[in-house]
């Protein structure tokens, strides 16, 4: 069995929900994580993407290692 690609999403503007269905409709992508300067606007993409509070990240840089 091929693993899903994991990607994680970072800025959580307005075309972030675009890609959050995009990544929802594929079997073979896995959201991890979110990551926005906006603690507010992350949690809440997580919460929509069906992502615990400990997958939410502010620094983009610690999304990226």
């Amino acid at each position: 069995m091929v693993q899903p690609l994991r990607v994680g999403l970072i800025g959580c503007g307005g075309i972030s929900r675009a890609h959050m269905r995009a990544y929802r409709s594929r079997q073979e992508v896995s959201l991890e994580l979110v990551c926005d300067p906006n603690r507010e606007a992350a949690a809440g993409a997580a919460s929509a993407a069906g992502l615990s509070t400990d997958r939410v990240l502010t620094d983009w840089e610690a999304a990226v290692r």
